[in-house]
């Protein structure tokens, strides 16, 4: 009954510190208004202790049961400032994306910075419950990454909402926290499922030779995209004109490209024909060859490699979703 109420009591603080707060706009510096601090149980008890001491000392005019417990209480005071500070002006902003497949754990990441020339220790990822799931320690001028994990039931874009950071260095007697309305995201691809993959004909094929994906004789110039390889950028134009340019290379291949298609994926529904996909490409990557995925909105490749692979993981897993998608809470 006492746990019920406690949890009630906690539920009711955590919504008005929300509302009070609003969203959080990475990056976030927490300020001490954001931070809340309360006594711990072994806090409490010290507190008791010490209160008995001085009646104690109050009762047999003891002098040095007074300095005992003025030196106590001046102790917890001091652990108080210290877990405060622990907080009060820390950094935080999202880490990078999570990625995974469906039904099975992957990781969020929160990213903290400590612009003070203090070290901060145990520094408590938590989540909304305030169970603890990550820490760290943040040495002067450091930075750290804290994650949390999480287990999406289907494919699409994950969001946690919220989470909570905490801490009771040095002492356990005080422990101070802050709520953190700020979204950290995943994205979940979709589980395989295990089939004869079916290969699409080649449009551009001719007479068995096509020019393809390579690195051995340079193609053509094309602006660049996000997630191209660094080392394929003209830095000199980029210099000279302040444009981000890539470099293709091509080389004449003696077979087509296996290209994986959405009309070629087989019957059922739309989330089994992305399972059927998924299979493929993790299939056409173990193999030797260039392959490429057509979808209705999107076409990848062909090419071969860790981006190729990861781009077409995250389009079957943002397929179907408007903007991006409606987030797993």
């Amino acid at each position: 009954m006492i746990r019920r109420l406690f949890s009630s009591v906690t539920g009711l603080a955590r919504r008005w510190a929300y509302r009070r707060q609003g969203r959080d706009h990475p990056p976030l510096t927490l300020h001490r208004r954001r931070i809340y601090i309360l006594p711990t149980r072994f806090g409490m008890g010290l507190a008791l202790l010490v209160m008995a001491m001085i009646l104690a000392a109050m009762n047999y005019a003891n002098s040095m049961g007074f300095a005992l417990s003025f030196t106590l209480a001046g102790l917890g005071v001091v652990c108080m400032h210290h877990a405060h500070r622990g907080l009060n002006r820390l950094v935080v902003r999202p880490g990078k994306t999570g990625r995974g497949f469906a039904g099975e754990r992957q990781h969020l990441e929160v990213q903290l910075e400590n612009p003070a020339p203090i070290a901060r220790r145990d520094i408590l990822l938590t989540d909304e419950s305030g169970n603890i799931l990550d820490f760290t320690d943040l040495f002067p001028h450091g930075h750290a990454r804290l994650q949390l994990p999480c287990t999406p039931e289907r494919r699409g874009s994950v969001r946690i909402q919220r989470f909570g950071l905490a801490t009771a260095y040095p002492m356990g007697l005080f422990r101070a926290w802050c709520w953190l309305d700020m979204p950290l995201e995943g994205l979940a691809w979709p589980k395989p499922l295990a089939s004869p993959m079916q290969r699409a004909p080649d449009p551009e094929a001719e007479s068995g030779k096509r020019q393809q994906s390579g690195t051995e004789d340079f193609s053509q110039l094309r602006d660049y995209a996000k997630g191209d390889p660094t080392r394929r950028i003209a830095w000199r134009h980029y210099l000279a004109r302040g444009e981000l340019i890539v470099k293709e290379f091509a080389s004449p291949a003696g077979e087509s490209p296996v290209w994986l298609d959405w009309d070629h994926s087989g019957g059922g529904d739309q989330e089994s024909r992305l399972a059927r996909l998924c299979h493929w490409v993790l299939q056409a990557e173990a193999a030797t060859g260039p392959w490429g995925l057509r979808l209705p909105d999107e076409t990848i490749g062909p090419g071969r490699g860790e981006h190729q692979t990861r781009r077409a993981l995250d389009a079957l897993a943002r397929f179907g979703e408007d903007g991006g998608g409606a987030g797993h809470d």
